[in-house]
């Protein structure tokens, strides 16, 4: 099952289950408008580079400057969000929206002159800018060991130092990220009546609680059809199937001699159940599985159950890999009937892997985590019973 299908089997869902928006949306671009950008750059540099923000976008243009000034004519669709920056790297990339008021764009102070929309997020953005200048300042003071070691406390591989070049260095950089974070919230918040926050929501979405997004995915905003939204919306989706504080989907699911048990046998009794998402072709998965496993072994004896649900298609391939795997935890595969997708459809499983943590009452308490956030997660469960 790719996520293409799941998404399918989603939109199914949504037309029984009447709980999402009464139309469908479409999200292509609907037009294209000519633009004209005009700039000033370093007096060194020999030309700048123009590319669509985007995950896996190929779209990336050079274009030449002269004694610091260069002119940029293009099409593309309207609202389509755009950095540019030089090519030599000398300063950072700024970001702004594709509409048809000509745009001035200062490289040096990084700010952009425009539309209405353009000038609001500049303000942003003006910011991000001087913040990547910061982090640039900060990783030039830094050797290649330390960086190593940085990366290593970011990603909890090693504990935080106490002291030192690095804490400080990995200071400065939370302190950066925690005003990202408080950019990009504002961001969203302050034009709700307007695109700004669909050229947000499409990267940081997850950032935001379901709550918070019952309040920004609203189908009368001005940004919900915005073609960068269709990610924000598929996940919005799915995560009014698992999201915290809603009691689980119950489901069918097939162990490896072919039983169908139900996932209520075994969550909403009076153990807490975490449920491991997974899938043969899925590397990540595979390579997490010895990871929750131990996760497993530290909090079984405290009264957790893990259950590795796997959302093969194979038959076959399911269990060479369980068996490839040798964890008795990972015991059952989605169980299709009819076409019907039930893991899909309970849990809204956009992809793999997916973990959710169901209390003894039967309410989702966290899903999504990774281990050491799992870790410590359970310690406050566990360490409070």
């Amino acid at each position: 099952m790719n996520k293409k299908n799941c998404f399918a089997t989603l939109l199914t869902l949504v037309a029984m289950t009447g709980w999402a928006q009464e139309h469908v949306f479409t999200f292509e671009p609907t037009d294209s408008v000519d633009f004209m950008i005009e700039g000033i750059t370093e007096d060194s540099v020999d030309s700048v580079s123009l590319r669509i923000v985007d995950y896996y976008s190929d779209w990336n243009r050079d274009f030449p400057a002269k004694d610091g000034h260069f002119f940029i004519k293009e099409r593309l669709p309207r609202y389509t969000l755009v950095s540019l920056g030089d090519t030599q790297h000398i300063k950072g990339r700024i970001a702004f929206a594709v509409d048809e008021v000509p745009i001035q764009v200062n490289l040096v102070d990084g700010t952009v002159v425009g539309s209405e929309l353009n000038n609001k997020l500049n303000q942003y953005e003006h910011l991000q800018w001087e913040l990547d200048q910061e982090n640039l300042n900060i990783g030039e003071r830094l050797t290649s060991q330390q960086h190593d070691s940085i990366s290593s406390v970011f990603n909890h591989q090693i504990a935080k130092p106490e002291k030192g070049v690095v804490r400080e260095a990995f200071d400065q950089y939370e302190e950066i990220f925690e005003k990202e974070n408080e950019k990009r919230r504002r961001a969203v918040y302050e034009n709700l009546d307007n695109m700004i926050p669909a050229l947000y929501l499409f990267t940081d979405y997850t950032d935001f609680s379901y709550e918070e997004l019952c309040e920004l995915m609203q189908e009368d905003r001005p940004y919900a059809n915005h073609y960068k939204m269709q990610d924000a919306w598929e996940y919005f989706m799915n995560l009014k199937l698992h999201h915290n504080g809603m009691t689980f989907n119950d489901c069918e699911l097939v162990d490896k001699e072919g039983a169908v048990h139900r996932l209520s046998e075994y969550a909403g009794k009076d153990k807490y159940v975490l449920i491991d998402f997974w899938a043969s072709w899925c590397a990540p998965c595979i390579a997490g599985i010895p990871k929750m496993d131990e996760i497993r072994q530290m909090f079984e004896p405290k009264g957790l159950v893990v259950l590795g649900i796997s959302i093969d298609e194979d038959d076959g391939a399911w269990k060479a890999a369980c068996g490839r795997l040798d964890c008795s935890w990972l015991r059952f595969r989605n169980y299709q009937k009819d076409g019907d997708l039930s893991v899909c459809n309970a849990f809204g499983v956009r992809s793999v892997p997916l973990s959710v943590l169901i209390a003894p009452d039967g309410t989702i308490v966290a899903q999504g985590l990774g281990d050491w956030y799992w870790k410590q997660k359970l310690n406050e469960i566990f360490d409070k019973e």
